[in-house]
Protein backbone atom coordinates (compact mmCIF):
# COMPACT_ATOMS: atom_id res chain seq x y z
CA UNK A 1 0.00 0.00 0.00
CA UNK A 2 1.31 3.45 -0.90
CA UNK A 3 2.23 5.95 1.78
CA UNK A 4 -0.58 8.24 0.60
CA UNK A 5 -3.26 5.62 1.32
CA UNK A 6 -1.66 4.64 4.63
CA UNK A 7 -1.76 8.27 5.74
CA UNK A 8 -5.29 8.76 4.41
CA UNK A 9 -6.80 5.68 6.07
CA UNK A 10 -4.95 6.32 9.35
CA UNK A 11 -6.32 9.86 9.64
CA UNK A 12 -9.83 8.81 8.59
CA UNK A 13 -9.92 5.90 11.04
CA UNK A 14 -8.72 7.97 14.00
CA UNK A 15 -11.09 10.82 13.18
CA UNK A 16 -14.17 8.59 12.73
CA UNK A 17 -13.47 6.64 15.92
CA UNK A 18 -13.04 9.82 17.96
CA UNK A 19 -16.13 11.45 16.44
CA UNK A 20 -18.34 8.36 16.78
CA UNK A 21 -17.22 7.45 20.30
CA UNK A 22 -17.36 11.06 21.47
CA UNK A 23 -20.81 11.61 19.96
CA UNK A 24 -22.14 8.34 21.37
CA UNK A 25 -20.81 9.10 24.85
CA UNK A 26 -22.28 12.61 24.72
CA UNK A 27 -25.71 11.35 23.65
CA UNK A 28 -25.70 8.52 26.21
CA UNK A 29 -24.56 10.83 29.01
CA UNK A 30 -27.32 13.31 28.16
CA UNK A 31 -29.84 10.46 28.05
CA UNK A 32 -28.70 9.08 31.41
CA UNK A 33 -28.96 12.49 33.04
CA UNK A 34 -32.46 13.02 31.63
CA UNK A 35 -33.48 9.51 32.63
CA UNK A 36 -32.21 9.99 36.20
CA UNK A 37 -34.16 13.24 36.42
CA UNK A 38 -37.28 11.41 35.25
CA UNK A 39 -36.75 8.69 37.85
CA UNK A 40 -36.27 11.25 40.61
CA UNK A 41 -39.33 13.15 39.40
CA UNK A 42 -41.45 9.99 39.44
CA UNK A 43 -40.15 9.15 42.92
CA UNK A 44 -41.15 12.61 44.12
CA UNK A 45 -44.52 12.23 42.44
CA UNK A 46 -44.89 8.87 44.15
CA UNK A 47 -44.09 10.43 47.56
CA UNK A 48 -46.58 13.25 47.04
CA UNK A 49 -49.30 10.83 45.96
CA UNK A 50 -48.69 8.54 48.93
CA UNK A 51 -48.82 11.47 51.34
CA UNK A 52 -51.99 12.76 49.67
CA UNK A 53 -53.47 9.29 49.80
CA UNK A 54 -52.67 8.99 53.49
CA UNK A 55 -54.36 12.32 54.22
CA UNK A 56 -57.35 11.30 52.15
CA UNK A 57 -57.71 8.04 54.04
CA UNK A 58 -57.08 9.59 57.45
CA UNK A 59 -60.82 10.10 58.24
CA UNK A 60 -61.41 6.42 57.45
CA UNK A 61 -58.69 5.01 59.69
CA UNK A 62 -61.06 4.17 62.53
CA UNK A 63 -63.49 2.52 60.17
CA UNK A 64 -60.65 0.55 58.57
CA UNK A 65 -59.52 -0.58 62.00
CA UNK A 66 -63.01 -1.86 62.79
CA UNK A 67 -63.08 -3.76 59.48
CA UNK A 68 -59.60 -5.14 60.01
CA UNK A 69 -60.85 -8.67 60.39
CA UNK A 70 -62.84 -8.49 57.20
CA UNK A 71 -60.50 -8.19 54.29
CA UNK A 72 -63.27 -7.93 51.70
CA UNK A 73 -65.10 -5.15 53.56
CA UNK A 74 -61.86 -3.24 54.02
CA UNK A 75 -61.03 -3.63 50.33
CA UNK A 76 -64.51 -2.44 49.33
CA UNK A 77 -64.14 0.64 51.53
CA UNK A 78 -60.74 1.48 50.04
CA UNK A 79 -62.06 1.01 46.52
CA UNK A 80 -64.94 3.42 47.19
CA UNK A 81 -62.49 6.00 48.49
CA UNK A 82 -60.09 5.59 45.57
CA UNK A 83 -62.85 5.76 42.99
CA UNK A 84 -63.61 9.28 44.11
CA UNK A 85 -59.95 10.29 43.81
CA UNK A 86 -58.66 12.02 40.68
CA UNK A 87 -54.98 12.91 40.64
CA UNK A 88 -53.96 15.44 38.03
CA UNK A 89 -50.63 17.06 37.17
CA UNK A 90 -49.48 19.32 34.34
CA UNK A 91 -48.89 16.09 32.40
CA UNK A 92 -52.53 15.05 32.82
CA UNK A 93 -54.17 12.36 34.95
CA UNK A 94 -51.77 10.15 36.89
CA UNK A 95 -52.08 6.40 36.46
CA UNK A 96 -51.73 4.65 39.80
CA UNK A 97 -52.45 1.35 41.48
CA UNK A 98 -52.84 0.36 45.14
CA UNK A 99 -52.06 -3.18 46.25
CA UNK A 100 -52.37 -4.98 49.56
CA UNK A 101 -49.45 -6.58 51.36
CA UNK A 102 -49.86 -9.75 49.25
CA UNK A 103 -49.59 -7.78 46.00
CA UNK A 104 -53.28 -8.08 45.13
CA UNK A 105 -54.80 -5.09 43.38
CA UNK A 106 -57.13 -3.04 45.55
CA UNK A 107 -57.63 -0.27 43.02
CA UNK A 108 -56.17 0.81 39.69
CA UNK A 109 -57.20 3.45 37.19
CA UNK A 110 -55.07 1.89 34.45
CA UNK A 111 -53.80 -1.57 33.53
CA UNK A 112 -50.93 -2.61 35.84
CA UNK A 113 -49.42 -6.01 35.22
CA UNK A 114 -47.77 -7.95 38.01
CA UNK A 115 -44.02 -7.39 37.99
CA UNK A 116 -42.20 -9.90 40.21
CA UNK A 117 -38.85 -8.21 39.61
CA UNK A 118 -40.25 -4.91 40.84
CA UNK A 119 -41.55 -6.52 44.02
CA UNK A 120 -38.12 -8.11 44.56
CA UNK A 121 -36.51 -4.68 44.41
CA UNK A 122 -39.03 -3.25 46.88
CA UNK A 123 -38.48 -6.18 49.26
CA UNK A 124 -34.88 -5.00 49.64
CA UNK A 125 -35.63 -1.25 49.62
CA UNK A 126 -38.53 1.05 50.27
CA UNK A 127 -39.13 1.62 46.58
CA UNK A 128 -37.94 0.60 43.13
CA UNK A 129 -38.65 1.00 39.43
CA UNK A 130 -38.60 -0.92 36.16
CA UNK A 131 -38.95 0.07 32.52
CA UNK A 132 -41.74 -1.54 30.52
CA UNK A 133 -41.41 -1.60 26.75
CA UNK A 134 -44.28 -2.21 24.39
CA UNK A 135 -43.24 -1.75 20.76
CA UNK A 136 -42.10 1.89 20.59
CA UNK A 137 -43.67 2.83 23.92
CA UNK A 138 -41.61 3.03 27.11
CA UNK A 139 -43.11 3.40 30.58
CA UNK A 140 -41.39 4.00 33.90
CA UNK A 141 -43.21 2.03 36.60
CA UNK A 142 -42.48 2.86 40.26
CA UNK A 143 -43.56 0.84 43.31
CA UNK A 144 -43.40 2.02 46.93
CA UNK A 145 -44.31 0.34 50.17
CA UNK A 146 -46.15 2.32 52.86
CA UNK A 147 -48.09 1.59 56.04
CA UNK A 148 -51.53 2.74 57.00
CA UNK A 149 -52.89 1.92 60.45
CA UNK A 150 -50.18 -0.75 60.79
CA UNK A 151 -51.32 -2.28 57.53
CA UNK A 152 -48.84 -2.56 54.66
CA UNK A 153 -49.82 -1.36 51.21
CA UNK A 154 -48.03 -0.90 47.91
CA UNK A 155 -48.53 2.20 45.82
CA UNK A 156 -47.65 2.00 42.16
CA UNK A 157 -47.59 4.78 39.59
CA UNK A 158 -46.36 4.94 36.00
CA UNK A 159 -45.11 7.59 33.62
CA UNK A 160 -44.70 7.47 29.88
CA UNK A 161 -41.07 8.23 28.98
CA UNK A 162 -41.26 7.19 25.33
CA UNK A 163 -40.24 10.67 24.23
CA UNK A 164 -36.96 10.29 26.11
CA UNK A 165 -36.03 7.11 24.25
CA UNK A 166 -37.33 8.43 20.94
CA UNK A 167 -35.16 11.53 21.34
CA UNK A 168 -32.14 9.32 21.96
CA UNK A 169 -32.86 7.27 18.83
CA UNK A 170 -33.32 10.49 16.86
CA UNK A 171 -29.99 11.80 18.15
CA UNK A 172 -28.24 8.58 17.15
CA UNK A 173 -29.74 8.84 13.66
CA UNK A 174 -28.59 12.44 13.46
CA UNK A 175 -25.13 11.37 14.60
CA UNK A 176 -25.08 8.70 11.88
CA UNK A 177 -26.04 11.21 9.16
CA UNK A 178 -23.50 13.75 10.42
CA UNK A 179 -20.88 11.00 10.42
CA UNK A 180 -21.62 10.29 6.75
CA UNK A 181 -21.41 14.00 5.92
CA UNK A 182 -18.18 14.25 7.88
CA UNK A 183 -16.74 11.27 5.99
CA UNK A 184 -17.48 12.89 2.62
CA UNK A 185 -16.14 16.30 3.65
CA UNK A 186 -13.13 14.79 5.38
CA UNK A 187 -12.36 12.64 2.36
CA UNK A 188 -11.94 15.75 0.24
CA UNK A 189 -9.96 17.67 2.87
CA UNK A 190 -7.72 14.75 3.80
CA UNK A 191 -7.14 13.93 0.13
CA UNK A 192 -5.91 17.48 -0.53
CA UNK A 193 -3.80 17.58 2.64
CA UNK A 194 -2.19 14.19 2.07
CA UNK A 195 -1.41 15.06 -1.55
CA UNK A 196 0.22 18.27 -0.32
CA UNK A 197 2.26 16.33 2.26
CA UNK A 198 3.29 13.58 -0.15
CA UNK A 199 4.17 15.90 -3.08
CA UNK A 200 7.77 16.66 -1.87
CA UNK A 201 8.37 12.94 -1.39
CA UNK A 202 7.22 12.30 -4.96
CA UNK A 203 9.70 14.92 -6.21
CA UNK A 204 12.49 13.16 -4.31
CA UNK A 205 11.45 9.83 -5.81
CA UNK A 206 11.41 11.28 -9.34
CA UNK A 207 14.86 12.85 -8.85
CA UNK A 208 16.24 9.54 -7.55
CA UNK A 209 14.98 7.70 -10.65
CA UNK A 210 16.52 10.39 -12.87
CA UNK A 211 19.93 9.93 -11.23
CA UNK A 212 19.62 6.15 -11.60
CA UNK A 213 18.88 6.59 -15.33
CA UNK A 214 21.94 8.83 -15.79
CA UNK A 215 20.09 12.08 -16.35
CA UNK A 216 21.59 15.45 -15.43
CA UNK A 217 20.62 16.27 -11.88
CA UNK A 218 18.64 19.45 -11.34
CA UNK A 219 18.51 20.55 -7.66
CA UNK A 220 15.08 20.22 -6.07
CA UNK A 221 13.50 23.44 -4.82
CA UNK A 222 13.14 23.48 -1.02
CA UNK A 223 9.68 24.83 -0.19
CA UNK A 224 9.54 24.25 3.58
CA UNK A 225 11.68 24.21 6.70
CA UNK A 226 10.23 21.03 8.20
CA UNK A 227 11.70 17.52 8.24
CA UNK A 228 10.85 16.95 4.58
CA UNK A 229 12.51 20.27 3.67
CA UNK A 230 15.64 19.24 5.55
CA UNK A 231 15.56 15.87 3.78
CA UNK A 232 15.37 17.70 0.43
CA UNK A 233 18.41 19.82 1.34
CA UNK A 234 20.38 16.72 2.33
CA UNK A 235 19.34 14.98 -0.89
CA UNK A 236 20.52 17.91 -2.99
CA UNK A 237 23.89 17.89 -1.17
CA UNK A 238 24.24 14.14 -1.65
CA UNK A 239 23.33 14.32 -5.33
CA UNK A 240 25.81 17.16 -5.94
CA UNK A 241 28.63 15.24 -4.28
CA UNK A 242 27.66 12.12 -6.19
CA UNK A 243 27.76 14.10 -9.46
CA UNK A 244 31.28 15.40 -8.65
CA UNK A 245 32.45 11.88 -7.75
CA UNK A 246 31.04 10.44 -10.98
CA UNK A 247 32.77 13.19 -12.98
CA UNK A 248 36.10 12.44 -11.29
CA UNK A 249 35.70 8.71 -11.98
CA UNK A 250 34.89 9.45 -15.62
CA UNK A 251 38.03 11.57 -15.99
CA UNK A 252 40.13 8.84 -14.34
CA UNK A 253 38.77 6.27 -16.79
CA UNK A 254 39.61 8.55 -19.73
CA UNK A 255 43.18 9.02 -18.47
CA UNK A 256 43.56 5.25 -18.05
CA UNK A 257 42.30 4.60 -21.57
CA UNK A 258 44.71 7.22 -22.97
CA UNK A 259 47.63 5.62 -21.08
CA UNK A 260 46.78 2.16 -22.36
CA UNK A 261 46.52 3.49 -25.93
CA UNK A 262 49.89 5.23 -25.78
CA UNK A 263 51.51 2.22 -24.14
CA UNK A 264 50.20 -0.09 -26.85
CA UNK A 265 51.46 2.25 -29.58
CA UNK A 266 54.93 2.47 -28.05
CA UNK A 267 55.07 -1.30 -27.65
CA UNK A 268 53.87 -2.04 -31.17
CA UNK A 269 56.88 -0.55 -33.10
CA UNK A 270 59.75 -2.62 -31.56
CA UNK A 271 57.64 -5.77 -31.57
CA UNK A 272 57.09 -5.35 -35.30
CA UNK A 273 60.83 -5.13 -35.93
CA UNK A 274 61.50 -8.19 -33.74
CA UNK A 275 58.85 -10.19 -35.55
CA UNK A 276 60.30 -9.13 -38.92
CA UNK A 277 63.87 -10.15 -38.05
CA UNK A 278 62.62 -13.40 -36.53
CA UNK A 279 60.68 -14.22 -39.67
CA UNK A 280 63.80 -13.58 -41.82
CA UNK A 281 65.85 -15.94 -39.61
CA UNK A 282 63.20 -18.60 -39.97
CA UNK A 283 62.31 -18.37 -43.67
CA UNK A 284 65.59 -17.47 -45.46
CA UNK A 285 69.01 -19.03 -45.87
CA UNK A 286 71.46 -16.62 -44.35
CA UNK A 287 75.16 -16.59 -43.79
CA UNK A 288 76.54 -17.04 -40.34
CA UNK A 289 77.46 -13.35 -40.20
CA UNK A 290 73.90 -12.25 -41.16
CA UNK A 291 72.41 -14.56 -38.56
CA UNK A 292 74.61 -13.04 -35.88
CA UNK A 293 73.73 -9.47 -36.99
CA UNK A 294 69.97 -10.15 -37.10
CA UNK A 295 70.09 -11.89 -33.71
CA UNK A 296 71.98 -8.94 -32.29
CA UNK A 297 69.32 -6.56 -33.62
CA UNK A 298 66.55 -8.63 -31.99
CA UNK A 299 68.35 -8.52 -28.65
CA UNK A 300 68.82 -4.74 -28.97
CA UNK A 301 65.13 -4.19 -29.80
CA UNK A 302 64.12 -6.38 -26.87
CA UNK A 303 66.29 -4.37 -24.48
CA UNK A 304 64.71 -1.16 -25.81
CA UNK A 305 61.26 -2.53 -25.08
Amino acid sequence: MKFFWKLYFSIMTIMLICFSVGGTMLIQTSFNNSFNREVESVYQENDILVNSLTLELYPYLEELALKGDSTQERTDLLQNVFCNMIVETFRGNVSFCVRDENGNVIYQNDVFDDQPKLFEKVSQNERGYIIKKNKNQYKLQVLRRFSLNETKFYFENVRDISELFLNRESQFRTLFYYTLILMVASTIVIFVVTRWLVYPIKKLSKATKGIADGQVFVPITVSSEDEIGQLTKDFNTMAKRLEITMKELHEAVERQEMFVGNFAHELKTPLTSIIGYGDMLRSKRLSEEEIINYSHLIVVKKENV
